[in-house]
């Protein structure tokens, strides 16, 4: 009797998109970020650093951003100071 063969491989996640919306607001306002992952988070979810070229105006809320098992995308929070003219 012939044997069946499988061939099964995974595909993993990765990293497709970082987003702010919008992209410009006022000194101590709050931003939207969106991250954008190829498929849903595997068990345990995906982690993402997120850090600011510019931290004294702009940051993360969180240093890390966990995108949950089976989701595909999440929002964080960019926070902001005020910066003199």
């Amino acid at each position: 009797m012939p044997g069946i063969d499988f061939d099964i491989s995974a595909i993993p996640v990765i990293l497709t998109g970082v987003s702010v919306s919008p992209t410009t607001v006022l000194g101590t306002n709050t931003s939207t970020g969106t991250i954008s992952l190829s498929g849903p988070a595997p068990q345990g979810g995906f982690n993402v650093n997120v850090t600011s070229s510019n931290p004294s105006v702009a940051y993360s809320a969180t240093a890390t951003v966990n995108v949950p098992f089976g989701i595909s995308w999440v929002y964080f929070i960019v926070k902001t100071n005020a910066v003199s003219a």
